[in-house]
């Protein structure tokens, strides 16, 4: 005697694997939240080779960097990487993120299978060298930005 299975499309979950959600909630919160963002100008054509062809760019194109902490969440505290290209769809400015580095495994979860963001896990420390200036490391511990604050 053969059982057929139980799972039906009305009883699957978001994310993987669909018979065990592992987020186990609906809308995420955040509390206590640290940010340092900056812009920069990259070369045309590396900037190009990680955008979809229905984008365009001008030459030398506005790059920016989001180093997030997030001292409270649905998910735990955890420590973000997001990188933008600042493009144009359709003449309209937008902002396309290649990816997202993230150092908390349920936030990656709901952020790629739930929410479709190309989050990435990574070690991510962003550490204060001193009161005027923030450096932050990604994954692999290769400088990625630095911020100085002192007046001119």
């Amino acid at each position: 005697m053969s059982v057929k299975g139980k799972m039906s499309r009305s009883s699957l979950g978001q994310v993987m694997p669909v018979h065990a959600d592992p987020l186990g909630f609906k809308n995420a919160s955040f509390r206590a939240v640290n940010q340092v963002t900056f812009s920069y100008r990259t070369n045309t054509d590396a900037a190009a080779a990680l955008l979809p062809t229905e984008l365009e760019i001008d030459e030398n194109p506005k790059i920016s960097g989001m180093f997030l902490s997030y001292g409270f969440t649905s998910v735990g505290p955890f420590r973000e990487y997001i990188h933008i290209i600042h493009a144009r769809f359709r003449g309209e400015e937008v902002g396309f993120v290649p990816h997202i580095f993230i150092s908390n495994e349920r936030g990656m979860l709901a952020g790629r299978e739930r929410e479709g963001y190309p989050k990435l896990l990574g070690d991510i420390a962003a550490e204060r060298l001193r009161t005027d200036h923030d450096t932050a490391f990604p994954s692999r511990r290769f400088l990625v930005g630095a911020r100085d604050l002192s007046p001119k």
